[in-house]
């Protein structure tokens, strides 16, 4: 074999060798990148400074939805007569009128006591305190929750009198009103109609509570609903379909809440967007999530950038010109990120010293 035919043959074999370690090469001189890529966001520097980064969290929950089937109760009056006028608004509350008889409104009176007797001077009883804060609901004033019937409120009875057209005696007639339960002070289901004669004792129609029949629970030990958002204003999803609550007590508190979250699941049922596997045997529908309605804006810090004082005060130093200054902070641990703390938003952008030694301490922790 000549000279020039071995090196033909060397060349030959080198060229298909160095496309083959091409690739190793790379990956070799990369790798340290990449894992120094992957572990910044963890945070987890060792000691130096760094600028405090930024996170939104909105405490996106998992939770579930029950919607049971409100409880009714029979409206009934006390009075006879014909049926003059139905109100436009079927939702109940005290002081509002429920229904016209002969020309008369009659009024809902909500409350824990009924009211089982006519009213004057000097009665007492939880039903005098009850009758109290009817009138209070319609404007009157009748004092602060009496328990006896006195002058101010015979007074706030006859103005009451006077405005609903009957004789202002200063009596007050139970027969004028129809009393409910507060859990049973919802929505209006009326069994009679205009011109109707109707007699003292006839079932009227049911009121369905509006309140309690939502049910919201966390799924997979997420904890309490109201330590985890507070009174602070949520969003209820399932999927792209969503309701606005002022917090997460409000399916209980308030009844348009109640009401919009009943309206979302009728609606999902009868599209058939919840899958039958979802709905649990005790009706609970699993798929819904909650969160914020704003999202929080937290910064982010190593942990070991968080010090912590004798008395338990917590800080992290800033790195100044002059000298590293304590700053004090509210710290959360995040569950989805080892080795960082959460700290108050206005941090964000601003230069801490991670691990800081005595030096930059300069005497007690925090101080």
């Amino acid at each position: 074999m000549t000279r020039r035919s071995a090196a033909r043959g060397l060349w030959g074999w080198a060229v298909p060798v160095a496309l083959w370690l091409t690739p190793v090469v790379v990956f070799a001189l990369l790798l340290p990148t990449a894992l120094v890529a992957d572990e910044a966001p963890v945070g987890a520097a060792d000691s130096g400074e760094v600028v405090v980064g930024e996170r939104v969290r909105d405490l996106r929950t998992a939770v579930s939805v029950t919607v049971a089937e409100p409880a009714t109760v029979p409206l009934r009056l006390r009075v006879g007569g014909t049926v003059t006028s139905l109100p436009r608004a079927s939702r109940v509350a005290s002081g509002v009128i429920v229904i016209g008889v002969d020309g008369l409104p009659l009024r809902a009176l909500v409350s824990d006591d009924p009211v089982y007797r006519d009213l004057r001077r000097d009665d007492r009883g939880p039903d005098v305190a009850a009758v109290a804060g009817f009138l209070a609901a319609l404007g009157y004033d009748a004092g602060a929750g009496p328990s006896v019937f006195g002058p101010r409120m015979e007074r706030a009875v006859e103005a009451f009198q006077r405005a609903d057209g009957l004789e202002p005696d200063g009596v007050f007639r139970v027969d004028r009103v129809a009393y409910l339960p507060p859990e049973a002070a919802g929505e209006i289901t009326f069994g009679v109609t205009l011109g109707q004669e109707v007699s003292a004792g006839d079932d009227l129609g049911t009121s369905a509570a509006a309140g309690g029949l939502v049910t919201i629970a966390p799924l997979d030990g997420a904890g309490d609903l109201g330590e985890i958002f507070g009174d602070q204003p949520v969003t209820l999803s399932y999927r792209r379909e969503t309701v606005e609550l002022t917090s997460v007590d409000a399916v209980d508190t308030d009844p348009a809440t109640s009401r919009a979250v009943r309206d979302l699941v009728d609606a999902l049922r009868a599209s058939r967007a919840v899958d039958s596997d979802r709905a649990s045997p005790d009706g609970a529908i699993e798929g819904f999530s909650l969160a914020l309605a704003s999202p929080q804006r937290l910064g982010s810090v190593p942990g070991r950038a968080v010090v912590a004082s004798a008395d338990g005060a917590l800080c992290v130093y800033e790195a100044r010109e002059g000298g590293a200054r304590p700053v004090p902070v509210t710290v959360e641990a995040p569950s989805s990120e080892l080795g960082v703390a959460y700290v108050d938003a206005d941090l964000i952008g601003r230069t801490v010293i991670v691990a800081p030694t005595a030096g930059d301490l300069g005497g007690s922790p925090c101080t």
